[in-house]
């Protein structure tokens, strides 16, 4: 996809880190700048022509990334959960067993 924009293209961190890419002193123009998202905060910015293709779509991949932690994360804690209760169930059972 960069390079059917003709590579006029950059993608760099928070800190200015050219993460894919030229510099982007060759391609330095806010009217061509747009930042990648995270939950509604910024965690790089896309520069050149076709910018806005580019910062749409790894904002989109960003956004999924995060759902697929979350979900990791609750279905962690469910199992968590579930194994309290089985090792409950089964310290009341060795109880009764006693």
């Amino acid at each position: 996809m960069i390079s059917q924009l003709n590579g006029a293209i950059s993608i760099e961190d928070l800190e200015g880190n050219i993460l894919l890419g030229k510099s982007k002193g060759v391609l330095n123009n806010p009217e061509l700048s747009l930042p990648l998202l995270s939950e509604g905060v910024a965690v790089g910015y896309v520069h050149g022509v076709g910018a806005d293709i580019i910062a749409h779509l790894v904002t989109f991949l960003i956004q999924k990334e995060a759902e697929k932690r979350r979900l990791g994360s609750e279905v962690l804690n469910l199992y968590q959960e579930l194994n309290v209760i089985y090792n409950f169930f089964r310290t009341v059972n060795s109880d009764d067993r006693a």
